[in-house]
């Protein structure tokens, strides 16, 4: 299975709308509540994404393609739409994915969101992972309270759902490396930051983190940390950061 839910990152109690992926023919786990797709180089597809508004006021969903990175906190994350492409990543799911970035959701009714995507013209090995996030937008009345210094509450509705596309059967195996190490800050705290990237395009769950810092010459431990249940997003990489107390 994928690393996450079809749904989630929801924001307040009361849901504005939902999303429903629809599950096209080259769907490869059809269990699944997103995309699993088997592609071919040069394919050009659309997939839909049915949003569904069950309140009594029109909504706009705002929409962005995101490609799968690793948050520091070790989870793979589909949620940000822009960042500094992984230096392994060779073709991003926001590079091959088009979608509108604005769609108006009558009241009591659903819509089709078309999302357009066009493959690489090269054949890869591997899984490239992406993820389709959906917000509701702001409307102006809640902007220009906010202007005027009221508290605002977060109350944004926001969905994400995965699209995991692979081309060939050839399993590719997670080849992780340990980059740069450097003394840091982390919310007003001292930290020891390491790197660590997965170079390949295959997903890494269930990663565990056994991170030992050692002064130079000295075989006496200064500070440990341990991980279980980390989990990579393919061609992505993040910093592990390690409390300096």
């Amino acid at each position: 299975g994928l690393l996450f839910s079809g749904a989630g990152y929801v924001f307040a109690n009361e849901m504005n709308f939902s999303v429903q992926a629809i599950l096209p023919e080259n769907q490869r786990d059809k269990k699944q509540s997103y995309f699993d797709l088997k592609m071919e180089p040069k394919q050009e597809q659309v997939i839909q994404i049915e949003l569904k508004n069950d309140t009594e006021e029109d909504i706009i969903v705002e929409t962005t393609a995101n490609t799968a990175v690793t948050n520091d906190n070790g989870l793979a994350d589909y949620t940000k739409s822009a960042g500094k492409k992984d230096s392994s990543l060779k073709i991003s799911f926001a590079e091959i994915a088009n979608v509108p970035k604005e769609t108006l959701v009558p009241k009591q009714s659903s819509t089709l969101l078309d999302v357009q995507l066009k493959m690489p013209d090269e054949v890869y090995d591997g899984v490239l992972l992406g993820g389709l996030y959906f917000k509701e937008k702001e409307v102006e009345s809640e902007k220009t309270e906010k202007e005027e210094g009221a508290v605002a509450i977060e109350n944004r509705f926001a969905y994400s759902v995965g699209v995991l596309l692979t081309e060939t059967d050839v399993v590719v195996q997670p080849k992780l490396a340990l980059n740069e190490v450097k003394a840091d800050q982390k919310t007003g705290h001292n930290i020891i930051s390491l790197n660590l990237q997965n170079q390949h395009a295959a997903l890494v769950k269930k990663l565990k983190v056994d991170a030992k810092i050692y002064e130079q010459g000295n075989k006496t431990i200064l500070y440990e940390k341990k991980q279980d249940d980390l989990r990579m997003a393919p061609n992505s990489n993040f910093n592990y950061a390690i409390d300096v107390v």
